[in-house]
């Protein structure tokens, strides 16, 4: 089996962003046309290495970047900038200013309500008065201007779409909950009321027709087997497991099918109730590869949204079978889409998108 490393966009798009270091080129000039000794200058250099290397990894850990932030670490990364700011300030005077729009945008990013509100504002008051005082401040002042302006409203749109992304799935949860108790109520509920009568009127007719009560007892167990069996089917569909969890088991069976199979992004990315049903379309989809592709081989590729199973056996033969019905039936009850068609390596290929 070979397996491709996810790529977490979020945090690469973090680090991507540290493009906006080549702009302390401009301190770093700074030093280097001051009249300081080497030696001054180097440990000048050294520091602002360091702002860059801190501010990298204070944005690997921004709330854009990867998990929601903790008030605590977010703010242990701003004081560590903070402080190699302040030892630039001997050496940059006030073209420490220079320095801000990254204290700004991390702050604005990367901390938690209220401190992203109150520190930036803190900060750009200060470099306000910087741009009181020396002119060649004021044109930072307007770069950090317009970064609040972008940085602070995308802060706050993305914790609201989180937020109603964590509401959608706990929605979609809860309405499962209630379909199958919905389910079970109905089905125990006429079954039991069936049998109790049938039952009340085996018990009349023994005492003078004992073959017809044999008969409704009879029926009696048919409808406490079809009662069973409904509910088996009810448990089944509420106890399914995530593609998560489905994923070992399909691996292993596909495995010892002689099927090599290479595994993209993370099964662990499909959550909420959509990780259920594509963990009952991932075993039913490898039982299909196994039972009727004739494949050796197998791609399964996960996204937050999206997963994909194809392999390059002999495909569809055209026509849909109560096994993709039921598929393409379950996907759309919990708001996707499910596509089949011809993969990329010439055999079936089921995709799930929500």
């Amino acid at each position: 089996m070979k397996t491709i490393d996810p790529v977490d966009w979020k945090r690469a798009g973090a680090w991507l962003s540290g493009i906006w270091l080549i702009f302390l080129a401009f301190p770093i000039v700074t030093v280097a046309q001051a009249d300081y000794r080497i030696a001054w200058k180097v440990v000048a250099w050294a520091l602002i290495l360091a702002f860059a290397g801190a501010y990298l990894g204070a944005l690997s850990q921004a709330q854009w970047a990867s998990e929601r932030p903790t008030r605590r670490r977010g703010l242990s990364w701003l004081a560590l900038l903070l402080g190699i700011t302040a030892l630039l300030v001997p050496f940059l005077g006030y073209s420490a200013v220079q320095l801000s729009p990254y204290l700004l945008s991390f702050a604005a990013l990367g901390l938690p309500k209220p401190a992203r509100w109150i520190t930036p504002l803190l900060a750009l008051a200060a470099v306000v008065a910087a741009a009181s005082v020396e002119p060649s401040a004021r044109g930072i002042l307007l770069i950090d201007v317009a970064l609040l302006g972008i940085c602070l409203p995308l802060a706050e749109l993305t914790e609201r779409t989180e937020a109603w992304e964590e509401a959608e799935r706990s929605r979609l949860v809860l309405a499962e909950r209630d379909r199958i108790a919905r389910d079970v109520h109905d089905l125990i509920g006429h079954s039991l009321t069936v049998i109790n009568l049938k039952v009340q009127l085996a018990e009349r007719l023994l005492e003078h027709d004992t073959s017809r009560a044999q008969s409704e007892l009879a029926e009696v167990r048919g409808l406490v087997a079809q009662a069973l069996t409904g509910v088996r089917r009810t448990v089944s569909s509420a106890c399914m497991a995530t593609a998560s969890d489905e994923l070992d088991e399909a691996l292993g069976a596909l495995d010892t099918a002689g099927v090599e199979v290479m595994v993209s992004g993370s099964a662990g990315s499909l959550t909420g109730p959509m990780a259920m049903v594509a963990g009952w379309v991932l075993k039913e989809a490898t039982t299909n590869i196994i039972r009727h592709a004739v494949a050796s081989r197998c791609v399964l590729s996960f996204e937050p949204r999206r997963m994909l199973i194809a392999d390059d056996g002999t495909g569809f033969s055209g026509t849909e079978n109560n096994g993709l019905r039921g598929m393409r039936e379950r996907v759309a009850e919990a708001g996707g889409t499910l596509r089949l068609g011809v993969s990329s390596l010439s055999g079936a290929e089921v995709e799930v998108t929500w």
